[in-house]
This record gives structure tokens, C-alpha cells and sequence, in this order.
């Protein structure tokens, strides 16, 4: 049977281990939304360059500067908004996470606190166990 000590330093060990595994896969997943995003950008972004630069190759006529000029502010908008919703799934990912190690840490805080109360008292109990059965005989007999 493992004492209070041990059983307190593997509880803090198995949260300790699930907390950082949480932190792991939420960074990647983090990381991987990071990285979809800016390819999203990234590839409305060259195709804006790209029309740039055949709308500057060929003489340009009032419908072909028109549609540039629709589809590029379409496609700044879009990646505007790629990085707005970035923005706000990293926030509510970093909420969540707050929101989970905070429930975690108030469970293992309550569960570290009754263990301690529980060692406390059975430390008591144990120290008056001995010290009843450490009494002399005369000493038994004045406290009677």
C-alpha cells in the first residue's frame, strides 16, 4: 500500500503527464490551423499577384481592370477574413485550454487538500495510538 506521500506524488504525476499530453495536442492542432490559414492566404494572395502581373502584360482593357479589381478586393476580403477567423479560433482554443487546466487544477487542489487532511488526521490518530500504548504502567495508573 502506497503512503499518502507517494499516492499524492503519483496523482500529481498522472496530472502533470495529462496536462502536458493537452498542451501537446492542442499546440499541434493549433499549429496545424495556423499553417491551413496561411496557405489559404498565401494562395489568394498569389493569385491576386498573378493577375497583377497579367493585367500589366497585356494592354488592359476597362472590363479587364474591372474584373482585377473585383476579384482582388474579393480575395483581400477573403483573406481577411481567413486571419479574422484565425484570430478567433486561436482565442477560443487558448480559452478552452484556460478554462480545462483551471478545472483541473481546482480538482487536484481539493483532492491534495482532503489528502492532507486525511494524512493530518491519521497522523494524529497514529501518534496517539503510540503514545497509549508507549505509557509506563505507573503513568497509566495516574491519569486514571
Amino acid at each position: 500500500m502506497l503512503s499518502q506521500f507517494e499516492h499524492l506524488n503519483v496523482i500529481g504525476k498522472t496530472n502533470l503527464n495529462a496536462a502536458q499530453k493537452f498542451a501537446a495536442v492542442s499546440a499541434e492542432l493549433t499549429e496545424r490551423l495556423i499553417k491551413a490559414q496561411m496557405e489559404a492566404v498565401k494562395e489568394i494572395l498569389n493569385s491576386n499577384n498573378e493577375h497583377l502581373q497579367s493585367l500589366w502584360s497585356k494592354p488592359a482593357t476597362a472590363a479587364s481592370a474591372a474584373y482585377w479589381q473585383g476579384l482582388y478586393q474579393t480575395n483581400a476580403e477573403k483573406a481577411q477574413q481567413i486571419t479574422r477567423n484565425y484570430f478567433t479560433q486561436v482565442s477560443k482554443i487558448q480559452e478552452e485550454m484556460a478554462r480545462l487546466m483551471e478545472e483541473q487544477t481546482i480538482a487536484m487542489n481539493k483532492k491534495v487538500i482532503k489528502d492532507f487532511e486525511d494524512l493530518a488526521k491519521y497522523a494524529i490518530e497514529d501518534s496517539t495510538k503510540v503514545a497509549k500504548a508507549t505509557k509506563s504502567p505507573s503513568q497509566a495508573k495516574r491519569s486514571a
